[in-house]
């Protein structure tokens, strides 16, 4: 898999880079970090633009990580940054790039919050629809990624119906389809979505239990901070087993078993 877009939404400011503006990847991948390190002057003194910011993308430790975490690396040891990864199994719960008091910009999977396809979620959350896009079609060797014609067939498109297909080709009444600006503004798209639903999942957990999503990446950890915080009794607080005995305890730790029986 060759990635061809990539796209950032901050809640204001929206950035695209597409493969055919770059000679590589690579190179594209690494603008768009550079990007997030962007630097401005206040006064005589420069900031971090983005310092404080949780970055967030939508099973990112199943996929998008898998392309941006090693240029990600390159490019902090580079700038001489520390780097932080918290991982359980094959999950990147954080990832943490840091340079002393002036740097910290996290990476996050927003699939461990909330688990499902994005669609979905963004149905549940009653906020602006995922888009449609005929991902099969920029896998045909012969399409160029800068291809101007007519709407891509319906054998390109997944998950959708005739009527949906329809509905879309209509939308652009004979006029040519881009390819570029269809899957930027498809990518952007994705990118306002997810950040609508973390935004009101924040204000609904912040107003029910008085919880910051910063401080919990998993399902997990924000139903111990919610337990914790909102159930707990004050005068009751919960044993830390550390050091040797913890590690002893958790070599027999399995989680959970459910067996199922269907009596015959």
């Amino acid at each position: 898999m060759i990635p061809y877009c990539l796209c950032i939404f901050d809640g204001r400011n929206k950035y695209s880079f597409y493969l055919s503006n770059f000679d590589s990847t690579e190179e594209m991948i690494m603008s768009a970090i550079k990007l997030l390190f962007t630097k401005y002057k206040k006064g005589n003194a420069f900031y971090y633009k983005y310092n404080g910011y949780i970055v967030v993308a939508h099973n990112f430790s199943r996929f998008d990580s898998i392309f941006i975490l090693k240029l990600l690396i390159k490019f902090a040891k580079e700038q001489d940054f520390k780097v932080d990864i918290l991982k359980r199994d094959n999950d990147f719960i954080n990832i943490s790039i840091t340079s002393g008091k002036d740097l910290e910009i996290s990476f996050r999977d927003s699939y461990l919050l909330l688990q499902g396809s994005l669609r979905n979620i963004a149905k549940s959350f009653k906020v602006e629809d995922k888009s449609i896009f005929p991902y099969d079609f920029v896998n045909n060797p012969e399409i160029p990624l800068d291809y101007i014609g007519k709407v891509p067939d319906f054998k390109y498109f997944s998950n959708i119906t005739i009527e949906e297909y329809k509905e879309y080709s209509n939308k652009f009444n004979n006029k040519l389809w881009n390819l570029k600006l269809q899957t930027i503004k498809y990518c952007l798209q994705d990118c306002n979505v997810l950040h609508q639903i973390l935004i009101k999942f924040a204000v609904e957990i912040f107003n029910e239990l008085g919880i910051t999503l910063k401080f919990t990446p998993t399902t997990s950890s924000l139903s111990l901070k919610s337990f914790v915080t909102k159930f707990l009794p004050p005068k009751i607080d919960i044993p830390v087993i550390k050091g040797e005995t913890f590690n002893f305890i958790q070599q027999s730790y399995t989680g959970g078993h459910v067996d199922v029986y269907r009596c015959h």
